[in-house]
């Protein structure tokens, strides 16, 4: 268990050290702020009160001139009987509209920054195999007094808490950034939605905390396809275009199959496991949270164990 904790450390050591990994650092720092300036600019000016105050009232007049035809159109009435709850909750509440709070930019950058993060885990997890074969390293590696399928997990267990930690990092940045710029707005810490025609209230601080549980499990899943292509490629620039291809080639395929009942079964439109949180869209009529989590798993075991059995018999030249 020394020897593999030694081994993990070690990987984290060379991660660290890599120019690619300090620039990334770098690039989530200005594109944090970039999109904070364009939130910001996008924000409904004034006060947010005031304008939901006036909605109210037309609203209320839309309503009662709607209930007064006969040929009304009932789920629409139903709809802006919704949307007046939830205005005049927000009211109450003090949980404004159109106007970005410090959590709601940490909740955006979750879902527009952290793609960046994932492609860059992506392309890593592909070199932290492939180049060892590139560089020819190898050959030191596998003749320490270590079993191969050790080297493989400490290899993998090392990708893991490296993208934890840049996860961390852009977090940390993500809530001072928005602190800093809205906290103006307001700091609450809920969000109101809509869902069937009821108004529904959630903690934002926990559904961040979820989406961020989330897409860590979606980035170990990815890992374990790159790790198995990287083994068997053996070169890391193909591995990291195989891996891209096979990300984007599935997003395009749940446009092409959305139809077809073997389309749930396709590890791209599970890997989203936020989109079962409040607030979110199901991938599929029908999906539910526990069927995603055992296609993503049955998929990260079949990659991880082929790649652990590949990287065993791999010959070294």
């Amino acid at each position: 268990m020394k020897m593999f904790g030694k081994l993990i450390i070690n990987e984290m050591y060379k991660s660290f050290l890599q120019k690619k990994t300090i620039g990334l650092l770098i690039l989530v720092l200005l594109l944090t702020g970039v999109l904070a300036y364009f939130v910001q600019k996008d924000d409904v000016k004034g006060d947010w009160r005031k304008k939901t105050e006036k909605e109210i009232v037309v609203l209320k007049k839309d309503i009662e001139s709607a209930k007064a035809l006969e040929n009304t159109d009932k789920q629409f009435l139903k709809y802006q009987e919704t949307q007046l709850k939830m205005k005049e909750r927000r009211l109450a509440e003090d949980i404004p509209e159109n106007v970005t709070t410090p959590l709601r930019f940490v909740y955006i950058c979750s879902n527009n920054i952290t793609i960046i993060l994932m492609l860059f885990m992506a392309a890593f997890s592909a070199d932290v195999i492939a180049s060892e074969f590139s560089w020819g390293t190898i050959r030191q590696i596998f003749v320490k007094p270590v079993k191969r399928w050790k080297i493989y997990l400490a290899k993998f267990c090392s990708t893991i808490f490296v993208s934890f930690l840049l996860y961390m990092f852009y977090l940390i940045v993500a809530i001072v950034v928005g602190y800093l710029v809205f906290k103006g707005n307001s700091t609450t810490i809920y969000e109101l939605n809509m869902e069937d025609y009821i108004v529904q209230k959630f903690n934002m601080i926990d559904t961040i905390f979820w989406t961020t549980l989330a897409q860590l499990f979606a980035l170990a899943v990815v890992s374990t396809i790159t790790f198995f292509i990287a083994t068997l490629t053996r070169k890391s620039a193909l591995a990291i275009i195989i891996t891209f291809i096979v990300f984007f080639g599935g997003a395009a395929m749940t446009e092409l199959f959305y139809k077809y009942t073997w389309y749930k079964y396709i590890l791209i439109p599970n890997l989203t496991l936020n989109a079962y949180l409040p607030g979110g869209w199901v991938p599929y009529p029908g999906a539910t949270f526990n069927f995603s989590l055992g296609v993503c798993l049955a998929y990260a075991i079949t990659f991880f164990t082929a790649g652990i059995l590949i990287y065993n018999k791999r010959d070294v030249y």
